[in-house]
């Protein structure tokens, strides 16, 4: 996990909030704890390859459109 050198996922969260997903719904769609998809909207750490991809799936959407 690389942490704070990592810029925001801005648009996971817009992506989140636009089809009515609260951290704690998307991250067990995931199949990752709420706090991950914190710390990946905030900068702390970035999810990896699979991860982006099933949040992708989730959110329907490209994963060019989320990073």
């Amino acid at each position: 996990m690389v942490r704070s050198s990592c810029k925001p996922m801005d648009k996971l969260k817009a992506k989140r909030k636009e089809k009515g997903f609260t951290q704690s719904q998307l991250a067990e769609m995931v199949g990752v704890v709420q706090n991950s998809i914190s710390q990946y909207e905030a900068g702390v750490c970035f999810p990896k390859r699979d991860t982006i991809v099933k949040l992708a799936e989730v959110l329907e959407c490209d994963v060019g459109e989320l990073i």
